[in-house]
Formats: structure tokens, sequence, C-alpha cells
């Protein structure tokens, strides 16, 4: 009788130490989606978000983790799922994930049919272009001129690989359909890990992306030097996607995004990639600003 009484007095102690934690965050108890999240994330982003041994490592990865302690999850609660904007629908409804972290804000805006709320940005960042190092590429054409480009116009006649998804933020559908039919050839892949295969095998010219992913990519290859060179006036924009019709969740994930890049725990996470990065543009990324969602308290 004494055990029992024992037992049920931890598991009521353990109960109120949760709904405190719950409520000093900010939270209620429908903030809790269950007693797991799923969050999809790319695993094959070196720097940003890479999946090893269990672990999710990256800038966005931490991003991720933020977020998700201020719903009330801890990093047990957590479950990293592999996405990418192919899967991205078919995860969110099957139930899958529950949120997307790390998606550009092109891939949510132009893309007909997605029913997704975009929250951040919590990073902002250019464009670039990724050539292998050397003057010369396998097939003998000079690709000094790639290496100096600054413009994505100066692409054209080339063999390109993108990622699907991973394009400026103020990309249209027309400048699109541009784009591609004045490349030799385009190549849509689902990863940047895809892309540099392509390039490291002279399958293509050159790669466009985000530059920071780029740039790490770069590091992260080995056995072969590549060249990164940033597209000046060009904007990717990351976020978090979450499900249309969640306005609360959206609002409070928008908020706790803003929180974090006002604090220093932006620039700690962004740090290790500054560090790295020999691209003056890169090491001076400050937190982009983050709009605030003031909730209805009616939801």
């Amino acid at each position: 009788m004494v055990r029992k009484v024992i037992r049920r007095g931890i598991v009521a102690f353990l109960s109120a130490v949760i709904l405190i934690s719950v409520a000093a965050c900010g939270l209620e108890l429908s903030d809790v989606i269950g007693p797991t999240v799923k969050i999809g994330i790319a695993f094959d982003r070196p720097g940003l978000s890479t999946y090893r041994n269990g672990a999710m490592r990256g800038f966005s990865g931490t991003v991720a983790r933020a977020v998700a302690f201020d719903l009330g999850y801890s990093s047990r609660q957590i479950e990293w799922v592999d996405v990418n904007d192919s899967t991205q629908d078919d995860l969110f409804a099957t139930g899958k994930i529950d949120m997307l972290v790390g998606a550009s804000m092109y891939s949510q805006k132009y893309t007909n049919g997605r029913s997704t709320e975009f929250a951040g940005p919590f990073m902002k960042s250019h464009m670039g272009l990724m050539t292998r190092g050397g003057t010369e590429d396998d097939k003998g054409s000079d690709v000094r001129e790639l290496q100096n480009s600054t413009q994505l116009t100066q692409v054209q006649d080339k063999s390109v690989c993108v990622v699907k998804g991973e394009l400026q933020d103020d990309f249209t559908p027309q400048q699109l359909v541009t784009f591609e039919s004045t490349a030799k050839q385009m190549f849509v892949q689902d990863s940047y890990s895809q892309c540099l295969s392509a390039l490291a095998t002279a399958t293509v010219d050159v790669i466009v992306g985000n530059v920071v992913a780029l740039e790490q990519l770069t590091h992260a290859a080995t056995g072969q030097k590549f060249s990164v060179t940033e597209i000046k006036d060009s904007t990717i924009s990351y976020g978090i996607v979450v499900p249309a019709g969640d306005d609360r969740l959206h609002a409070k994930i928008q908020n706790q995004l803003r929180d974090f890049a006002l604090s220093k725990r932006w620039e700690k996470a962004f740090r290790p990639i500054a560090r790295k990065s020999s691209l003056p543009y890169v090491r001076a990324m400050k937190a982009p600003y983050v709009e605030q969602i003031i909730l209805d308290p009616a939801q």
C-alpha cells in the first residue's frame, strides 16, 4: 500500500513538473502535437543539416531543435525525417512529418496546389555557382568564365544542375522557363549530393544553388577541388513550413524564430559556417528580419 502511494505521488509530481515546464514556455497543451514531433529536414546538406549515427548536425538542425524545445519537446521526442521538395507533400498528407525545416521560400510560393504556411525566414543568403576547380574541365572547355560569374545569365549554353525548389525567392515561373530554355542542358535533382556527383563526373558544368550550401559542400568533398562564387543580386530564404490551417502553430513558430534571430543564439549557431567560409559575404552574414505575428487571444 505504501509503495502504491509513493508511486502515485511520483507520477503526480512528474505530471506537475511537465505542466509547469510547458506553461513556463508560454505554451498550452494544445500546442504539443503529440508524444513526439516529426521534423522533416534534408539529411545531406553539410553545415546546414546532416544526419549521422542518430544525430542531426548543422545550422538548420540547431534551429529545428530550438523550435522543438520551445514547443515543449526534448531531444528524445524529436523524430528526424529525411525530406526533399519531391517528397514534402506526401509526407505532410500522410502525417509522417509535422513540420519541414529548411524549406526555401521559392519552393512554397510557386508550387501549384501546395497548401502550406511559411514561417521565417531563419536564414537569407545569396545564390551561388559551383564549378570544378582548375582552368579547364574534363571536356577541354574553358571554365574560367564560369568561375568568375556573378550573374545567373552567365550559365547560358552550359549544362546546369539545380536542386528542386532551391531557387531565389522572386524567381517567377516565366523566369524558370527562360532559365531552362537558355541552358544547354538542365538537370533537376532532389539533393545537392546528386548535383555534386554530376559535377564531379563532368556530367554538368555548374551547380546553381544556395551559396552557403554550395560552399559547405566543397568542404565536405574529398579528392577533388571545386570553386564557388556568389550571385550578388539574388536572395534565397529558408524557413519552417507547416500545413495550412493551423494559424496558431504557424504564429508560434514564426515568433519563436523571431526570438531566435534577435538573440545571440542565431549568431552562435551560424558561427561554425562563418569561420570556415572563404567568402566575405558569408563571413559577414547576420540574422534576417523576422516579422512578429500577434496572436488573437481567441485562437
